[in-house]
This record gives C-alpha cells, structure tokens and sequence, in this order.
C-alpha cells in the first residue's frame, strides 16, 4: 500500500449526482471497478485488467481482499514546523505525565529526550486537524546510547502526551533510526493533536532519539474528498452466515504498536443473522468508540446477489438495498478516512467470504433518492408520487401511512416510492418543480395533480401533458382529483360538475393509465355510516381527516390503487 500509489491523477470532473451513462461506467465516479468485466476506471482512466488499476490507485490485494491507501498527495501541506530540528528546539516541547521533568536538547541535528525519572517523557508539537479528515505522521526514532529506553512516534490529543487516539507508529527497541508512520484522524471534537516521540517508562532513565518529522494530511487515494463519499456495490452473500462479514469499509489505519486497532470507520457488513448493515463509528474520546449511525438495510439469505447504495457526510448517511426505500439517519460524525478496503476490515476475522462484482465510488454525497436509484437493478422499478397535500399526507397519522409509503410497503420486495407532494400547489407548480427535477424523472410517475385549480380544467390538462412530454420514458399514471365535502362540490353542484368533467377528460386522455382514485374513495364508503356522503357523491366521512383531506384508511386505498394500476401496466 505505498503511500502514494501512483502520480496524483487530476480529476476535474465535479459531481452533482450519480447518473447512469450510455456506457459501462457511471459517470461522476472517481473509481469503478468491474471485477466481473475485467473493466476499471479511476480518475476518468481506463484500466485494462486489476493489476495496473490497483498499482494506479495505490492498491495490493492478498488472499481476495484489496486494501487501498494511504495516499498522500505530492502537494499535501506540512502540518509540522522544524521538524529536521534546523531551528533548534522551537516549535517542541518536552514534557511527562508526572515525575522529571523530562528535558529536551537538539545534539547535531538531532532531537534529544532526556527522560531524568520522569513517567513517559514525551516531545511533541500540536497540529491543526479538522474532523472528517485523516493524517501521517513519520519520523525517523530510535533509543539513545545507553539503550535503556525506546520511543514510539506517538499521536494524542493530550499536550502532556498522555493516552493515545489508536494510532502511533510502534516502538523502536534499538539504538539504530528506524522510519516509523502513523496515521490518525482527531479524536471526538478535537481540532488540535500531538504529534512526537514518546518514551513509555515508569520512571524514565536515558535518552530517546527523534529527527525528520513529518506530517500531512493523507485520504485513501488521489480524489478522494474528506467527509463526503457515496457508491453502490454489487456482491454475493458468503455461503455461511457467521460473525460480521465486512463488504467494505473506509477507515483511519489506525495502529497500536503495530496492531490494527478497529475504531474509525464506515463499513458495510452482513451479520450472524444475515442482516446487511451501513455502520459509522468514531473515536469520540480516548479509548471510547462511539457509533455514528447503524442502519439494518434487512435480511440477505446466503449465496444470494444484491445491489446495495450508500451516501456518507457529516450528519447525513443513507443507504438502500436493491431498490428499497432509503434508511437514513441525520445525526452523527464522518470519520477520517485513510484506507479503504474491499472485503474485510483491517483485521484478518471479518473476511467477506462471498464475491465482489463491482465497487463504484463517487467523491460527493448524494440524495435519499438517488442512493434508491443507484441500488436499483432499473430504475424502471421505483416511483416518484407528484402532487400536493393529499399525495404529502395531511390527515395521515405517521409517515408509513401516506400513500406513497403505504404503496412502497405494498410491493414485495419493497420499492422506492419518493413523495413529491407540496401542501396548496396548484397544478402548474407541480409541473414547474417535476420539469426540474432530472434525477426523480427517470423513475416511473404517478401524477395527481388539479385538485387546488380544477376550476381551470385547460390548464391542467396542459400542466399534466407537459410533464407526460417531459418523461424519458412511458411510464406513468395520473389519477382524477376527488371532491370533498363541501357544499359547491355535492352531486349536481357547480364545482362537482366541475370535476367530474375533469376526471373524464383525464381518463380519455390517457386510458389505461388513468387511476380513478375518487372512484375508488366513493367506492369504498360505509352504507350505515356513510349515507350522507354517498348520497352527496362525496369522499366518505370514514376515509377522510377534514373535509378534503384523507385519513389512514383513505390514503391506503389511494395506495391501492395506484398499485393496482402499475401492476396492470406490467411496471
């Protein structure tokens, strides 16, 4: 895993979201690794076959399992001053955790820790790091003549150098320099870290060695972006379920002493239970890992293909599998990322086991509803709902009983069904918000709109037809409008003249792709209980929350049939 694989490859190619190309890789992805094709881009490069892609992106791969990074960038800053010691001892400072003190001196070039009885003597400098980002430290360290004692490259939030945040270089046990690295990303809300030499004796007799420190900021690989990532994945379940099954994971390369230490990271994982899982920890303090955000993406059986899209930023990580409504959770930190790994974690007992057909990573979080688009096999499956208030809700008493939740949960698995309703729009601002919406565009529409301006049947005729034009494809429904429980709108009135014209327009204009939701409201009233509103031809009063506006068992025989609808046209 050199440190910086290959030159850095100039991106320059921006991401707004993910979108599916005419070719075989996304465009908009930084890597796109088709391990069934043989077919590997990264950086806007093609690669002929896996060896010269991993040597590009600064990969190995040892017994199936790829691990990539970390990668410093030629360019990268040097967080450190004076850390060949030119300037003496300025910009360190020596210090213990008790006992001493411990002293510090520049000998030829070269940084002298006098422990003098100290507990742990330590030198170090502080380094301004930002969360969500990852950084190297190296030094060149070794154990003075009398040999005594040896030094760690140490990392700590601690200016007394006390604790450490998973991460040093490892202990040199003799008098010759040795290189020693560590990576590391800040611990909890710190935004200062230390970064030297530490002498870990109780008390400390002797000298410690320290010249050439170094550190920079470090990320998987060249175009990774800090604290933003979003991909979709392509795998077999192992044949044996067991343990944590890592698929992937980002994650700080933390080492203790030369241990890989499990802290930082964001993984996808298939547990004992067969359950797939999107999970983000961090190291919120010394020693204490917190997780950020576990979403339980449900149950894969074994030896089984799925598709699964993820999106990760501060405070915002979803995830999807196969198509099914996005999980999400909008709390949480993005841990620093200076590794990534394909089919394990850092340690050897998480072992993916199953296969890896494809990794497509994109350098910019994404939306809820692309995530559903990326993990769909076609796009053709999932549903955008357009409308107002009653495709919002109003009236429903949780989210899961809205119509388009209710319709989501109706199909077997599970589909994406995005709800883009807007309380009071009229049917021209519907339009006006569908036009601009490239990315919902591309699923199949259900368009129930008119119900705020029937009174201008022209224009919403023309409103609906513009965003049926508007499509890329011929999948989509429009529903009538249904009347409520208003005077002007009872049997013979004006307004309810008004809209069943409408909704006869509407149904001759598009056939079988007509849902007669009013139809199906009035269809389903209690003749007891209902018998005012049957006899008014309205919405009955069991199926509604206002006068026009829905309640639970309202929205789910709209639901139903609009589902009906879509399973008759084949979708």
């Amino acid at each position: 895993m050199g440190e910086a694989g290959a030159a850095a490859l100039g991106l320059g190619m921006g991401l707004s979201a993910p979108r599916r190309g005419s070719g075989w890789a996304h465009p908009g992805a930084i890597l796109d690794a088709d391990f069934t094709g043989g077919r590997f881009v990264f950086a806007g490069r093609n690669y002929a076959d896996k060896p010269t892609f991993l040597s590009a992106i600064g990969g190995v791969e040892a017994s199936g399992v790829i691990s990539i990074g970390p990668y410093v960038a030629p360019d990268a800053p040097e967080l450190l001053s004076n850390g060949d010691f030119a300037g003496g001892t300025t910009g360190w400072t020596a210090t213990q955790s008790a006992g001493g003190p411990a002293t510090g001196a520049v000998v030829g070039g070269e940084y002298v820790l006098s422990g003098n009885g100290a507990n742990s003597p330590f030198v170090g400098q502080p380094v301004s790091v930002a969360r969500g980002h990852a950084y190297k430290a190296r030094a060149r360290i070794k154990g003075g003549p009398s040999a005594t004692i040896y030094p760690f490259l140490w990392i700590t939030p601690n200016s007394s150098g006390g604790g450490f945040m998973g991460a040093n270089g490892g202990q040199n046990a003799s008098t010759s320099y040795a290189e020693s690295a560590g990576t590391f990303t800040p611990v909890g809300a710190a935004t200062t870290m230390y970064v030297g030499m530490r002498a870990i004796y109780n008390p400390a007799n002797g000298t410690v060695l320290g010249d050439d420190f170094s550190c920079k900021e470090c990320t998987p690989f060249a175009g990774f972006v800090p604290a933003a990532i979003s991909g979709v994945i392509e795998a077999t379940t192992p044949a044996v379920a067991g343990g944590n099954k890592v698929l992937w994971q980002i994650d700080d390369d933390a080492r203790d002493g030369g241990t890989p230490t499990e802290r930082n990271y964001i993984r996808l994982y298939w547990d004992a239970g067969k359950h797939l899982h999107l999970l983000v920890t961090n190291q919120a303090s010394i020693g204490s890992t917190t997780t950020q955000a576990d979403l339980d993406l449900g149950v894969i059986d074994v030896s089984t293909a799925f598709r699964v899209a993820f999106s990760a930023a501060p405070n915002s990580f979803v995830a999807s599998l196969d198509g099914q409504p996005a999980l999400t959770d909008s709390s949480g930190s993005f841990p620093g990322a200076a590794a990534m790994r394909i089919g394990r974690g850092q340690t050897t007992s998480n072992n993916w086991n199953g296969s890896v057909a494809r990794v497509t990573l994109f350098p910019a979080a994404t939306s809820a509803e692309e995530v559903e688009n990326l993990s769909a096999a076609s796009i053709a499956s999932l549903v955008a709902a357009w409308g107002d208030s009653l495709t919002v809700g109003n009236g429903a008493t949780t989210a899961a009983a809205k119509y388009p939740a209710v319709a989501a949960a109706a199909f077997a698995p599970d589909r994406a069904v995005a709800n883009r309703g807007v309380g009071g729009d009229t049917s021209t601002q519907i339009r006006t918000r569908f036009l601009a919406d490239s990315t919902l565009r591309r699923r199949t529409a259900w368009i129930w709109a008119g119900r705020n301006n029937y009174s201008d049947p022209t224009t919403v005729k023309a409103d609906i037809a513009a965003m049926v034009a508007a499509l890329p494809h011929t999948r989509f429904l429009v529903a009538g409008i249904p009347n409520g429980n208003y005077a002007t709108e009872y049997l013979g009135q004006p307004g309810y003249n008004a809209i069943i014209a409408l909704n006869a327009d509407l149904a001759a204009l598009y056939g079988p792709r007509y849902v007669n939701v009013r139809g199906a409201l009035v269809a389903a009233a209690n003749p007891v209980t209902d018998a005012t509103d049957i006899a008014n031809d309205v919405v009955p009063g069991t199926l509604r929350s206002d006068n026009i506006h829905l309640n639970d068992a309202g929205y789910a025989t709209v639901a139903a049939a609009f589902k009906a609808a879509n399973d008759a046209m084949g979708w």
